[in-house]
């Protein structure tokens, strides 16, 4: 006598019913608009090493209102995704000196502070 397993039906929607799951669902689709983005940034390295007219196409291309609106995208995808890992980090690194432990709070600040200062380095080089 051979019995049937107990195969339990989930929905494709089982992620929609608790926060945890949803911002990580968030989380893990907006790395695929980091991928596009890296992506459309290789394309302009390749067509400046083409040359300027190559390189002047894409930067035309890029000034198109669909192409600012899924910069736009990106741009929020890539800001949710660093402000969620900095979030993530003391779980994913603790950080111990000895017996000591890091307190969480520093782990997050500090890569918050590393990020501003990044940040402003590039606004800076910007500038010039």
């Amino acid at each position: 006598m051979t019995r049937k397993p107990y195969v339990r039906e989930i929905p494709n929607t089982w992620w929609l019913k608790n926060n945890f799951y949803k911002a990580y669902m968030m989380r893990e689709i907006s790395s695929v608009f980091i991928t596009i983005y890296s992506v459309v940034l290789l394309v302009g390295f390749f067509r400046l090493y083409q040359g300027p007219e190559a390189y002047q196409g894409w930067l035309e291309a890029l000034q198109n209102p669909w192409s600012i609106a899924a910069s736009v995208v990106m741009l929020l995808s890539t800001l949710y995704h660093s402000i969620s890992w900095f979030k993530l980090a003391p779980q994913a690194m603790p950080l111990q000196f000895g017996k000591i432990r890091v307190i969480p709070g520093l782990v997050v600040g500090l890569h918050y502070l590393a990020f501003l200062a990044i940040l402003a380095v590039v606004f800076f080089a910007i500038s010039l």
